[in-house]
């Protein structure tokens, strides 16, 4: 006998446990299916205990998670081509390589079998999506604030109204430090100047708790953030399903990866592998959520429905990294108590239909100088002593361009030996090397107009910037391999899809926030669309 669940989540991402708290509160029986690799309980216990300064004067054992019980982040290429996942955040990608093949030439675009998925190791940039950006994506602008209001409740966000956050009861934004002050008030000068040029610069708006709360700790400026999961105010999946876990009608099943799906009759079939017997499990249900990222959705969609490859399209936003020097800061201390996140963000306009480029803005230190040497065109030890002497004065940026669908990008899921499941993923994928290019020279101009002068910058491996999505577009009308505006899989009538693979359009702000309250809208879908039947026992189908 086994159970039908009024709903099956598969993944504990982002989408998938807001997906799944909106059913659950709407009383539906729900499980969530999941591989849920643990962080390693060694980090759990090293993890820091004060701020990054006294720790790194006074923890005697500050090494075991800064460069690793077994000094996995000293790497022998010193290009920087390695991923920049601290060691207590590297459980994010175990198993990948294992479970989740692909192209050896698309290493670059991450996927993760964690418990909350690559939500561990998000940069917690909770922007909101204007109407027009969310029209370019497929979606109707109908409650969204409601929809955007209810995630920011939920994980709670900081920062101002502005281009990148349009929402109301929102948190204080965090404390800038020295360095982003000064970049801050030089803008502000002119600011009008240069918002007629289509620059805007403003707070990053963040999922970070920065007010007393009961359940979460608050921002104490440690600069552990990157470090501690535990000790960081960021959200995070764990946080909600930290929650759901005690729910009578809420059931977490790791160990599971999720391969295939079938839909017989009015109910879906769910087939998993468990990961450590390999044995395949069975589970049902009458309606199935793949909230498992733009990829594992992916995979499972095509094992399920195309018996040969099929090439679907895929949208990634061009990621490159920059490093200046804010003269101003010459001979300066910056602040000691400071955040790890982004501080400050810069909007560039890029066409009448409002969509901007974006360039996120840090402070460095808690990531270690190490780090960034490695990215340095000169020899080690003068990028150590120049790495030295200007620490204080490094504004480190993210510049993020956005991404529309075109022919050339694609994945397609293809025979493969390597696969324990017999298929992997084959990506293609290419960018506007000029037009990223010409955006960086632009913000380069801007930083060098605010005393920040440039020193390196470096377009990163297309896949680098973590934000994907467009493999199974909304469509207005019913077409095969799109999602209807419910989230709803076409030609289905069960399969739901929560994560960000229905998204047309890419804009440059981080998507998380959007894909959050895309989740909870698709569930509310869900629970209006059919009447509930609870869990029951299902029979034998002999």
């Amino acid at each position: 006998m086994s159970l039908i669940y009024d709903c099956i989540v598969v993944g504990s991402g982002p989408s998938g446990v807001q997906a799944a708290q909106t059913l659950v509160e709407g009383g539906m029986q729900v499980a969530m299916l999941d591989v849920g690799v643990h962080q390693d309980q060694f980090y759990q216990e090293q993890s820091p205990n004060t701020d990054f300064t006294q720790l790194r004067k006074s923890d005697q054992n500050q090494h075991l998670y800064l460069l690793g019980k077994d000094m996995e982040s000293i790497h022998k290429d010193w290009k920087g081509q390695h991923d920049r996942l601290t060691p207590p955040l590297a459980f994010t990608k175990k198993l990948v390589e294992e479970w989740q093949t692909k192209s050896p030439n698309q290493q670059a675009f991450m996927e993760s079998l964690a418990k909350g998925g690559l939500g561990n190791a998000w940069g917690r940039g909770a922007f909101t999506y204007s109407d027009k950006e969310l029209k370019a994506i497929g979606l109707s602008t109908h409650r969204w604030p409601q929809f955007y209001q209810k995630i920011a409740k939920r994980i709670g966000v900081s920062g101002t109204k502005g281009i990148g956050l349009d929402l109301d009861q929102l948190m204080p934004p965090l404390l800038l430090d020295k360095n982003m002050q000064c970049l801050f008030q030089r803008y502000k000068r002119y600011s009008k100047r240069w918002k007629k040029k289509g620059l805007y610069m403003e707070r990053t708006p963040l999922a970070v708790q920065n007010q007393p709360d009961v359940e979460r700790l608050s921002e104490q400026y440690w600069d552990v953030d990157f470090w501690s999961l535990q000790k960081s105010a960021g959200y995070h999946p764990g946080h909600t399903l930290k929650k759901l876990l005690p729910q009578n009608n809420f059931s977490y099943l790791p160990q599971h990866y999720v391969y295939e799906f079938q839909e017989i009759g009015d109910k879906v079939k769910v087939l998993a592998k468990h990961v450590q017997s390999k044995e395949d499990k069975v589970f049902y249900c009458r309606r199935l959520v793949l909230c498992a990222s733009v990829f594992g959705t992916a995979r499972i969609v095509l094992n399920s429905l195309s018996q040969s490859p099929r090439k679907i399209p895929l949208l990634c936003n061009a990621f490159t990294y920059g490093v200046w020097l804010n003269t101003k800061m010459f001979g300066r201390q910056n602040s000691l108590k400071r955040s790890s996140f982004s501080q400050l963000s810069v909007y560039e306009r890029e066409d009448e239909q409002e969509h901007f480029n974006l360039l996120n803005l840090y402070t460095y230190r808690s990531l270690l100088l190490s780090k960034l040497i490695r990215e340095l065109p000169f020899s080690f030890r003068f990028s150590y002593q120049l790495s030295a002497i200007v620490k204080e004065m490094l504004v480190i940026g993210g510049l993020h361009l956005p991404e529309k669908a075109h022919a050339h990008n694609f994945m397609q899921l293809i025979p493969s030996k390597t696969s324990p499941l017999g298929k992997s993923l084959d990506i293609h994928y290419q960018h506007d090397a000029a037009k990223t290019k010409a955006v960086l020279a632009r913000m380069n101009r801007a930083m060098f107009r605010w005393q920040a002068v440039p020193v390196l910058s470096r377009p990163k491996a297309i896949g680098s910037s973590k934000h994907y999505a467009g493999t199974f577009p909304f469509a207005e009308w019913p077409q095969t391999f799109q999602l209807a505006a419910s989230g709803r899989l076409h030609f289905t009538q069960n399969i739901y899809i929560g994560d960000a693979s229905g998204f047309r359009f890419l804009p440059a702000k981080g998507p998380t926030l959007t894909i959050m309250a895309n989740a909870h809208r698709i569930a509310k879908e869900i629970l209006k669309s059919q009447k509930i039947n609870f869990g029951q026992p299902l029979k034998s189908e002999g």
